[in-house]
Parts: structure tokens; C-alpha cells; sequence
């Protein structure tokens, strides 16, 4: 009995830390009217000075689904730092594992951290109302305008969004 209890308590604390990452048929099945796509890179200063605000964005504006992208490039060298690094960061949405790059190149992201907020149209279709960055400087902590809050603070209040676009400021996306 006591063995199988040690057994059952290894089998929890070894899982405790996995992180199942979403695939992009995950994003592409989601049907919610809105969804902001976020690409996002473990080595970008700019995206991981970003982090904690679209945590807080992502519980604040809940009719929102939330999607980060890995935008790294997965090789043998680095695909276990990537995945340690998103599974160590808390995120409070769905990290997506492009490592084919189809959402990268599908929605043209350059740097990041870049979003696009995306709004479902009648026909079940998206169109994007906006695309750039998260905000206006690569620091977080040192920005003036907050492109995606203030879109969401818009769409909330049922108002037309102030920014369609905003500069991303990060690092580039190196394509495949």
C-alpha cells in the first residue's frame, strides 16, 4: 500500500510541471467572436518585457480568447529550452506551437511581441482590426500607448478601436 501511495505522489509531482502547448488546428477550430493572436519569442527582451500585461489582459477582457504563438525556431539545439521556457512563464492563455511557421506567415508577423485582434464576421469568417504591437516601446514598463488594451477597452464598450495599427518594436521573426 505504501508503495503504490509513493508511486501515485511521484506520478504527481513529475506531471505537475507539463504544459501541454495547443496546435494551430486548436486556434483555427476556436469560434469566438474575438481572439487576439499574439506572437511571442522566449529570447525577445521586448516580448518578455510584455508578458505579465497580456497575462492581466487575458483575465481582464474574458470575451477575448487569447492565443500566444511561438515564434522561435525549433531545432534540435533549442526545441527543450523553447518548450522549458513557456512552461516555466505562468501564461494565462493557450500557447500555440507553430513550428512550421503557419500562422507566422498566414498573418505576416514581423517582430515581437506582435497581435492581431481578429473579429468574426457574420460568414463565420475573420477580418483583422488590428495589427502591430502590444504597445509603444520595447520595455513595457517605459510605454505611453497600449495599443491592444485600448482596442479592447473600445471593443468593450461597444466604441470603434483607436488604433488599427501600432508599430511592433521587438525582435525580428526569423523565417523558416
Amino acid at each position: 500500500m505504501l508503495r503504490f501511495g509513493l508511486g501515485l505522489l511521484l506520478l504527481f509531482c513529475t506531471n505537475s510541471t507539463a504544459f501541454a502547448f495547443e496546435s494551430v488546428t486548436d486556434f483555427e477550430k476556436n469560434t469566438n467572436p474575438l481572439k487576439a493572436l499574439i506572437f511571442l519569442s522566449k529570447d525577445c527582451p521586448c516580448s518578455r518585457s510584455h508578458t505579465e500585461h497580456l497575462n492581466r489582459l487575458s483575465e481582464q477582457f474574458k470575451n477575448v480568447s487569447f492565443f500566444g504563438v511561438i515564434a522561435d525556431e525549433f531545432n534540435k539545439e533549442n526545441t527543450l529550452s523553447i518548450e522549458d521556457y513557456f512552461s516555466s512563464k505562468n501564461f494565462k492563455y493557450p500557447i500555440i506551437k507553430d513550428s512550421e511557421q503557419k500562422l507566422i506567415k498566414e498573418f505576416a508577423a514581423l517582430k515581437t511581441p506582435h497581435v492581431n485582434l481578429l473579429k468574426r464576421q457574420p460568414n463565420g469568417l475573420y477580418t483583422r482590426i488590428y495589427e502591430g504591437g502590444v504597445s509603444d516601446h520595447r520595455e513595457f514598463n517605459k510605454s505611453n500607448t497600449y495599443f491592444l488594451n485600448e482596442n479592447l477597452i473600445a471593443l468593450t464598450n461597444e466604441k470603434n478601436i483607436p488604433h488599427a495599427n501600432g508599430k511592433s518594436l521587438g525582435c525580428y521573426i526569423r523565417r523558416l
